[in-house]
């Protein structure tokens, strides 16, 4: 019918059976006397389910229905209704019935408890600046990735708390499976990793006359770092979250070491105040309260002493060939993404001026169409090094002012 819709008398809500009320107090308890309750991916859609009632989800994008269809919720499309999705699920109310009541909850939870035991921390700021403009990088069931828009930091929101994986099983169970020994076995190949580090280190650091050096190093494990720079003639000190390890530096390795969280002023403090370097080799990316981290390491390093780190890597080749995959896998208690090209702008604001990026990690069978061919390993593994592909990085910064 081509006439003139305006043309026909409008015709009030009323009318047409529909009955429009204001705010509703219980709204849970009033929405279960109804058979069937269309609204969107949400709180609603659960507590419906969960009274017995039939839902249907019309969500407003594809992000929401996706939820939907992942939570087991009937779904009649995303923006508008699809009308022949609608058909279907009125056409059997036995099975719509059914796939709502999957969807529920097995059981019933308090929303002030579940808010409760989310991990806290301030949810929608930048841990590094506490900016609150960001854009979506990636979304997951149990986290979400976010790039602030005034530094610049890539960093996860994680919605359900997790326990402190750093317990004495980690360095034996949780280390074999990932690398095939216990960090102990792994004890020469950690060596050989801190001279390469310590060699930059001592170019690095000016002449200091009359006294040793001074390195913290957190998140110092059983010690590898720590033994090499003792070694080499460091005053070596370490700090770690897990007891079992620093337990195992004072009492095997004989060296000064402490357990607790490098955030607390008087960990920090009984482990002899300002030092000459401060490394946390793959620390930073745990830290909750990045800001605060940084500010502390600003605090403990001496005026043109050095901070040291390595981190994951969000510009090496798995997060430019596979983001999404990139960001799945990453673990829930790293905390931030950090970028070589975005480091010396973080810093900065701390009072840290770059020194030098050494770029590692460099994994040329993680190339696109790379993986399983041998021949193509030299020249991936070549542009990785050119172009500064790996997946993880060293930075070396040196404190020239106070944060």
């Amino acid at each position: 019918d081509h006439r003139d819709l305006h043309s026909f008398p409008t015709r009030r809500s009323s009318d047409l059976g529909v009955h429009t009320t204001g705010p509703v107090p219980d709204l849970k308890e009033t929405l279960a006397s109804y058979d069937l309750v269309f609204t969107q991916f949400g709180l609603t859609a659960f507590e419906e389910a969960w009274a017995g009632c039939a839902v249907v989800t019309v969500d407003p994008g594809r992000y929401h229905a996706e939820l939907s269809r992942r939570a087991g919720f009937p779904t009649a499309g995303a923006g508008r209704p699809d009308p022949r999705a609608l058909a279907r699920l009125l056409a059997d109310p036995a099975a719509l019935a059914s796939a709502s009541a999957a969807a529920a909850p097995e059981r019933a939870e308090s929303l002030a408890e579940r808010l409760a035991s989310l991990r806290p921390g301030a949810y929608g700021a930048c841990p590094v600046c506490g900016s609150p403009e960001r854009s979506v990088r990636a979304r997951y069931p149990r986290k979400s990735y976010f790039r602030c828009a005034s530094c610049g930091m890539v960093y996860r929101e994680l919605f359900e708390g997790g326990d402190n994986p750093y317990v004495e099983s980690y360095f034996f169970e949780e280390y074999r499976k990932q690398y095939g020994r216990t960090y102990l076995e792994d004890f020469p190949a950690l060596t050989a990793f801190a001279a390469a580090r310590l060699d930059i280190l001592e170019r690095l650091l000016p002449h200091i006359s009359g006294r040793r050096p001074v390195i913290l190093d957190a998140g110092c494990a059983y010690g590898a770092f720590l033994a090499e720079a003792a070694r080499r003639g460091w005053d070596a000190r370490g700090l770690d979250i897990a007891e079992s390890a620093a337990a195992y530096v004072r009492d095997d390795l004989g060296l000064p070491a402490r357990a607790g969280d490098f955030l607390d002023p008087a960990v920090r403090s009984a482990l002899g105040g300002n030092v000459d370097c401060l490394s946390m080799w793959f620390v930073i990316e745990h830290f909750e309260a990045l800001g605060e981290a940084l500010r502390a390491a600003a605090d403990m390093v001496r005026p043109g002493g050095i901070f040291a780190f390595s981190t994951p890597s969000g510009g090496g080749i798995s997060a430019r060939s596979d983001p999404g995959l990139f960001f799945e896998r990453s673990p829930d208690d790293h905390a931030t993404v950090w970028e070589p090209r975005r480091t010396a702008g973080i810093l900065r604001r701390f009072g840290f001026r770059i020194e030098r990026i050494r770029v590692t990690g460099h994994h040329p069978e993680r190339f696109p169409g790379a993986a399983g061919k041998p021949g193509l390993a030299r020249p991936a593994g070549a542009a990785s090094r050119l172009l500064g592909l790996g997946d993880t990085f060293e930075c070396y910064a040196r404190r020239v002012r106070d944060a």
